[in-house]
């Protein structure tokens, strides 16, 4: 018999004994494996089994805003939701959206959400897609999920640029996300 007949042999034994163990006696089994994972943690060195990503998630969040470029001036359609992330608190984004329609003929260029993390301003573009035209206005949208965080006072600020000078662009802009508790 073959060496790697042998060792085929002595696994399939060790498998059959360990089952016939596990059937015959299933809380020496048991013991016999929880002593090989416990986990032993003091009071000073507690385990952490919070998920604290988790904590608000009941606590949705969606501010949002209207935008509308500015008659006789290309330049960035801008606006800010009424919102600013209360003291002690994070807020978590996870859906972007986005809604625009201009002239027929107009660009929307590097949409962007500008947010404050760890003490830096962060700028995020997304991309906007156009939808074709429909009664003389392009229109642009955006569904992105996404994973941003805001620090506790900052205050939500979207803006595209556009080369709309008739004062006819318009963009709604909305993130969804939840609180989370932040030192």
């Amino acid at each position: 018999m073959g060496f790697a007949k042998r060792v085929l042999m002595f696994l399939g034994l060790v498998v059959l004994v360990a089952a016939v163990v596990s059937v015959l006696a299933p809380k020496a089994t048991h013991a016999l494996v929880a002593t090989l994972v416990q986990v032993a943690n003091t009071s000073a060195n507690p385990a952490i089994i919070r998920d604290t990503d988790n904590s608000g998630r009941g606590n949705i969040q969606n501010p949002n805003c209207q935008a509308f470029s500015t008659p006789g001036l290309a330049a960035a359609v801008f606006c800010s939701p009424s919102y600013t992330v209360p003291a002690g608190q994070r807020l978590v984004i996870e859906q972007l959206e986005a809604n625009c329609s201009t002239p027929e003929g107009n660009n929307l260029n590097q949409p962007v959400i500008d947010l404050t993390v760890g003490g830096n301003e962060n700028f995020h573009v997304f991309a906007l897609t156009s939808q074709g035209n429909f009664q003389g206005l392009t229109r642009f949208v955006q569904n992105q999920q996404v994973r941003y965080y805001a620090d506790p006072g900052t205050a939500l600020n979207f803006s595209v640029d556009t080369s709309d000078q008739s004062g006819l662009t318009q963009c709604n802009f909305e993130v969804n996300g939840y609180l989370i508790s932040y030192p």
